[in-house]
């Protein structure tokens, strides 16, 4: 019986690509999507909010902690952040007449 040597260890190479960084994404299962840092919809603080990453491979939009579309989350934001404009400006409206 013949002695085996120990298996080498993978290595990386010096010209090998590094590998990609982020969340594996939900529909292409590419680890390309990272996070949205500002959207017509919440500006700054709306990604934040929702945990929106953006995978750069297939360009799908999703909540990093669900993977699930922020399409629900997106339109209550909106609806509730003009509800609170109309009542902001109705306020100034009124009390500017009286």
């Amino acid at each position: 019986m013949s002695a085996q040597p120990p298996p080498i260890p993978p290595q990386t190479l010096p010209y090998a690509s590094p590998q990609p960084s982020g969340k594996p994404c939900p529909r292409c299962g590419q680890p390309a999507a990272k996070p949205v840092s500002f959207t017509w919809w919440g500006g700054a603080l709306g990604p934040k909010l929702f945990s929106h990453h953006k995978c750069h491979a297939c360009q799908y939009t999703f909540n990093a902690k669900t993977g699930q579309p922020n399409t629900t989350a997106i339109t209550l934001y909106l609806v509730i952040s003009s509800v609170i404009a109309i009542f902001i400006i109705a306020l100034f409206a009124y009390y500017r007449h009286s």
